[in-house]
């Protein structure tokens, strides 16, 4: 999102936000942390006009704005928001490739039942020694029903090589039509399909702004552990 800023004014990045949120619920859940000048949420271009989970938060304060940073999650609610330096968009899509390739992996084959808990358990039970930061749990806007993937964001770039390495996560959980424990498989979805994004991840690989080993999994999908398409 590309906006004009104001001088005397911090700007954050803010995800993971209920697709039902308003930017007055945001901006008044957070006012109760401090002086917020603006929230711009970004939207669908066609009905029904949900937000699309981010957005921008300004503030004035600047105490706020490194409350907001050093704190990096907050919650409100079921949702789990994740603030993050603002940055101009042609910047950001770089550091987000990034760090999304070297902090995270998109699983694929959530169903009806799954819950962040149990992937993290699932985890740590297979992976004892990373540290999970984050899940978010991808839904449908119109339903709020899984659409099967999350994205799994780790403290370090080891520990995302490490959990590579023991795909497919075995997890257990109940599923929506039964109260019987089911066992099912996730795997890691590769979430860069086409010829332009390889090229940019070749790009960031001769920089050395990404692992070989993880740019070399997106080259061979074919392989254990990785989906392509879905």
């Amino acid at each position: 999102m590309k906006i004009s800023k104001q001088a005397n004014t911090h700007y954050l990045f803010v995800g993971g936000i209920s697709p039902y949120m308003s930017e007055e619920e945001l901006k008044n859940n957070l006012g109760t942390l401090g002086p917020i000048s603006e929230v711009i949420l970004k939207k669908r271009s066609k009905a029904p006009f949900y937000n699309l989970g981010y957005g921008i938060v300004s503030t004035r304060s600047y105490r706020l704005y490194q409350e907001l940073m050093q704190m990096h999650f907050y919650h409100i609610d079921e949702c789990k928001l994740e603030f993050k330096e603002y940055k101009d968009p042609k910047d950001a899509i770089k550091s987000n490739t990034i760090e999304s390739v070297n902090f995270s992996i998109l699983l694929h084959g959530l169903e009806e039942g799954m819950t962040d808990v149990q992937i993290e358990k699932a985890i740590k039970l297979q992976c004892p020694t990373v540290k999970v930061l984050n899940i978010v749990m991808r839904k449908n806007h119109t339903d709020g029903l899984l659409r099967g993937e999350a994205k799994v964001i780790f403290g370090k770039e080891q520990d995302v090589i490490d959990i590579r390495s023991i795909l497919p996560l075995e997890i257990y959980f109940k599923a929506a039509s039964s109260s019987k424990k089911k066992k099912s498989y996730l795997f890691q979805k590769n979430p860069y399909q086409t010829e332009k994004a390889l090229k940019k991840l070749q790009q960031l690989e001769r920089e050395g702004l990404i692992h070989k080993q993880s740019f070399s999994k997106f080259q061979n999908p074919l392989k254990a552990g990785i989906i392509v398409g879905g």
